[in-house]
């Protein structure tokens, strides 16, 4: 394992600053090797053992709400003999900080969706469906005029007219949504990659799961089908007041918090 000393940044900083720790004389450490072993140690914290036997223990920095947080954790699973980056920041004499984990060689792949692009393909969606409800009816409605003996004018009027209000009705739905959405949402990202590593902990009495794709880990209040080696797309929508609501996406299923 490789240990080089470095200065601390400002996103360190304000970091400590959110934890209500006043920054002053730290260390911050920046450790690289080959990870083979990680395990939950004493006092919540993370334990990263090396391949050359060396091992770095610290309590992990994880997302809450915008935020960073200390978790109590209860339990963690990560990948192993993989080369990874840790970045610590000691606090006092005994009390290491773990804001950056990185497995380099998943690297996460994000993509930028800007707002009108992502309204406008929701809106597409919900028209490729009314319109195909729209063409299903008029089979049916089409069928029934080519029989001779069925046909007639208030049949047609009256056939037209269900589907006429389901158009309308679908239109006027999806106008609304619309500009619900522009007022609503300001910003949407996609995140994909490979779970690293899933961390479970309780905060304030309530349990959360996260999951580290690439440099950043997401909370969910549920449990998901993907473990570490999985893959897992994550959607943040971001709202004018800065609030943040993640889709996770798998194999099996999507969940939304």
């Amino acid at each position: 394992m490789q240990q080089k000393q470095v200065p601390l940044s400002a996103a360190d900083a304000q970091l400590l600053k959110e934890l209500e720790i006043i920054p002053g004389t730290y260390e911050k450490t920046v450790c690289s090797g080959h990870l083979v072993r990680l395990e939950l140690a004493e006092n919540h914290t993370l334990r990263y053992y090396f391949e050359d036997g060396q091992f770095v223990q610290a309590f992990p920095l994880l997302c809450m709400q915008g935020s960073a947080a200390l978790p109590q954790l209860t339990q963690a699973a990560g990948l192993v003999h993989q080369p990874v980056r840790l970045e610590t920041v000691r606090c006092g004499a005994d009390t290491w900080l773990l804001p950056v984990v990185l497995y380099e060689a998943h690297p996460e792949v994000s993509q930028e969706q800007p707002i009108l692009t992502a309204a406008r393909s929701s809106l597409l969606k919900d028209t490729c469906l009314v319109a195909l409800v729209f063409a299903i009816i008029l089979s049916v409605l089409f069928y029934v005029i080519g029989m001779p003996e069925h046909f007639s004018t208030p049949a047609v009027l009256l056939g037209w007219t269900p589907p006429a209000l389901v158009v309308g009705a679908g239109l006027c739905f999806m106008i609304r949504r619309y500009r619900h959405y522009l007022k609503s949402i300001t910003h949407r990202a996609t995140i994909r990659g490979i779970v690293t590593e899933q961390l479970q902990g309780v905060i304030n009495g309530q349990d959360y799961t996260w999951y580290r794709i690439g440099a950043q880990a997401f909370y969910s209040m549920q449990t998901l089908p993907a473990t570490p080696g999985q893959s897992l797309q994550v959607t943040i929508v971001t709202a004018k007041d800065g609030s943040r609501s993640f889709r996770f996406h798998t194999q099996q299923d999507s969940v939304a918090i």
